[in-house]
C-alpha cells in the first residue's frame, strides 16, 4: 500500500458500523471480558484521567467510565472519522471526550494522562516500525511520572497446540466469518493476517522497555490468546516483575 495510514484509515470506515457486532461473534463475547480486565488493571490506583488511545467505537472508554464510577475523567481518541461518529452515538450523557488525532501525534501537552490505554490496535499501529516506535513515545509522553500505560492485545499463545488452532481459526473462519458480518472482505483479511504477525507477550514487553517505559510486565488471559502489558513511565518504583496465566 502506498499509504498505510490512509489505507487502515479506509478500511476501517468500511466496518465501522458492524464493528462492534462483528467482534463479539467472531471472538465468543470474550472480547468484552479481556477489556473489562485490561480496565481493571488501568484503574488501580483511581486514575484522576485516563486516555483511551485508537479508542474505535468506544468500547474501552465506556469501560473506564463506568466501571470508574466515573470518578476518572476519560478521554478517547481515535483517527477515524467513522468509528468515532459510533462511539459518540452510543454516548448518553456519559461525559467522555472524544477526539480525532493520530496516535503519532497526540495533541495533549506532557504529563496530562495517569494512565493510557490501547485496545487491540496495537496490531495496527505495527505496520511499519517506525510508526510503532513512535506511538509508543506519544504514550509515554503524555503520561504523568509514574503513570502507566496498559494495553490488551492478541499475542502468540505459549502453547504450540493452541497457537496451531489460533492460527487455523484465524486464517479459515476470521475472513470468511468478518466478510459476511461486515461485508468486507478485505477488512477481516487485513486483520486476521497482523494477528500471527505481531509480538508475542516477552517481546512486546521487552520492546516497552526499550521505548523509554521503566517496567513493563504482562499477565496472560484465555490460554494465552491475549496479554494484557502494563508499563510504567519513570517516577513510580513499586510493583513486581511477574507474569500470571488466567
Amino acid at each position: 500500500m502506498a499509504d498505510n495510514a490512509q489505507a487502515i484509515r479506509d478500511m476501517f470506515t468500511s466496518v465501522a458500523p458492524t464493528y462492534r457486532a462483528a467482534n463479539r461473534a467472531l471472538t465468543f463475547g470474550l472480547d468484552g471480558y479481556w477489556r473489562r480486565q485490561a480496565a481493571r488493571h488501568a484503574l488501580r490506583g483511581a486514575p484522576a484521567a485516563a486516555l483511551d488511545v485508537c479508542t474505535g467505537t468506544g468500547e474501552m472508554a465506556f469501560l473506564l467510565h463506568r466501571m470508574s464510577g466515573a470518578g476518572t475523567a476519560v478521554t478517547g481518541v481515535d483517527f477515524n472519522t467513522a468509528m468515532l461518529s459510533e462511539a459518540e452515538r452510543r454516548q448518553a450523557g456519559d461525559g467522555i471526550v472524544f477526539r480525532q488525532a493520530d496516535a503519532t501525534a497526540l495533541p495533549f501537552p506532557d504529563a496530562s494522562f495517569d494512565v493510557v490505554t490501547v485496545s487491540f490496535a496495537l496490531r495496527n499501529l505495527n505496520v511499519t516500525a517506525g510508526r510503532f516506535a513512535a506511538t509508543l513515545r506519544e504514550c509515554l509522553r503524555v503520561l504523568r511520572p509514574g503513570g502507566r500505560l496498559v494495553t490488551v492485545e492478541t499475542t502468540q499463545p505459549p502453547s504450540a497446540f493452541v497457537r496451531w488452532i489460533v492460527r487455523r481459526y484465524v486464517g479459515l473462519v476470521v475472513p470468511r466469518l468478518g466478510a459476511r458480518l461486515s461485508g468486507s472482505r478485505a477488512a477481516y483479511a487485513y486483520l486476521a493476517g497482523t494477528i500471527p504477525r505481531f509480538h508475542g507477550a516477552p517481546e512486546l514487553a521487552a520492546i516497552l522497555r526499550n521505548a523509554g517505559f521503566e517496567r513493563a510486565v504482562y499477565t496472560y488471559l484465555t490460554l494465552g490468546l491475549v496479554a494484557i502489558h502494563e508499563a510504567v513511565k519513570a517516577g513510580d518504583r513499586t510493583g513486581t516483575n511477574n507474569r500470571k496465566t488466567k
